[in-house]
């Protein structure tokens, strides 16, 4: 994903959120700090992976390179614990950012919380009813969203046939029903 927006003063700013599947261990970065060897590191994998020039030429103009790793987490874990703590969001359910799902989750969770404390007759009568209505569309897109990450991230060979397929299943209409499947309303 590369972009264009105005920064301070009218200058113009670009900016790349690129997700590459790679076996290096992952760093989860969380003080955001710039590397100098990741600049050098995002100009090799657009390269091997046969990113556009256009996207290559915006890379080798980049002040900072911000290197994160991408997780999930095991959302079929209980959410709750003894009824009086719950998480909601992506400390319940991390998924990968492929289908573009992660706030919008959230803000679900939140609706079904303050919908189950409202009407329940107990805190932890409201916290299990949150997590058996929230747990199954969020695994769901947890997996949909793994799936379309492997698929998204392919190269080389499996690039061509990422790029077939995707075509393939928006003509047909399926990939259409996969990204509005994310928009849903489950609260």
């Amino acid at each position: 994903l590369a972009s264009t927006y105005g920064g301070l003063g009218g200058t113009k700013v670009d900016q790349i959120a690129l997700c590459i599947a790679d076996d290096r261990p992952a760093s989860s970065n969380p003080e955001w700090k710039a590397e100098e060897q990741s600049k050098e590191t995002l100009r090799l994998a657009l390269e091997r992976t046969g990113m556009p020039e256009e996207l290559q030429k915006i890379a080798r103009r980049v002040d900072r390179v911000f290197e994160v790793g991408c997780y999930t987490s095991n959302s079929l874990q209980p959410w709750s614990k003894d009824g009086q703590l719950v998480l909601v969001g992506d400390a319940a359910h991390a998924m990968p950012p492929f289908l573009g799902q992660g706030a919008n989750q959230a803000i679900q969770d939140a609706y079904s919380l303050a919908s189950n404390l409202a009407s329940a007759d107990t805190v932890s009568e409201a916290l299990a009813k949150y997590q058996r209505t929230r747990l199954p569309p969020t695994a769901s897109l947890t997996l949909k969203s793994v799936l379309v990450g492997k698929l998204e991230t392919q190269a080389g060979a499996g690039a061509v046939f990422r790029d077939a397929l995707i075509g393939t299943l928006a003509r047909i209409g399926v990939a259409k029903q996969i990204f509005l499947d994310g928009a849903a309303v489950r609260v």
